[in-house]
């Protein structure tokens, strides 16, 4: 099985990022779909707050365009120990 990933906020932004409907295709196929924030930032950058936020409004905007969502990639593979304690606090497993 294969996991993609997408910031929310690219989802169907231009002709050169995918739809929703391509997306919803993939997950029919079978894919997996993990968070990936909403902007794509640098989490370790951010403060705590703004973290906090682009990792939920990622993880509640995918599950109310119909993804069912257990797991996260860190953009640019930055984290921290505090990053990953919010992580843990949505249920996403890092992959």
């Amino acid at each position: 099985m294969a996991t993609f990933t997408v910031p929310t906020k690219f989802i169907g932004m231009d002709s050169a990022h995918m739809s929703l409907a391509q997306f919803l295709q993939l997950q029919s196929e079978g894919w997996k779909m993990a968070s990936h924030t909403v902007n794509h930032l640098n989490l370790p950058t951010l403060t705590l707050e703004e973290a906090d936020f682009v990792l939920s409004e990622s993880r509640r905007k995918l599950i109310e365009l119909g993804f069912k969502v257990d797991n996260f990639v860190h953009p640019n593979g930055g984290y921290n120990n505090d990053i990953i304690k919010l992580t843990k606090n949505y249920r996403l497993l890092m992959e």
